[in-house]
């Protein structure tokens, strides 16, 4: 688990973040794709946007990976976490 303290207000707010699922992706609630280096830039631009609740991230290809932002997460709806190979999900959990 990786913990972020945004330290931006007054109030703190923690995100817990799951353990990644290899070949797995959320389908159906794509908010936003980015092209990333890594899975931390994913991690971080996924944690700053306000409506991210879970993100997809594709295999690397030359410098680059497919980031892909959720609305939702594998909780709420367990039938939109589907097979893809070469993409791993991960969920956010945040608490103030």
């Amino acid at each position: 688990m990786i913990y972020f303290d945004a330290g931006l207000t007054e109030t703190c707010t923690t995100t817990t973040v799951s353990q990644p699922l290899k070949d797995k992706k959320l389908i159906n609630h794509i908010v936003e794709s980015h092209q990333v280096s890594d899975r931390e830039t994913c991690e971080i631009k996924c944690f700053l946007h306000s409506s991210c609740v879970s993100y997809n991230l594709g295999q690397q290809l030359g410098d680059s990976r497919l980031c892909q932002f959720s609305d939702s997460d594998h909780i709420l709806y367990p039938e939109d976490l589907t097979e893809s190979h070469g993409f791993t999900y991960v969920a956010l959990e945040v608490a103030n």
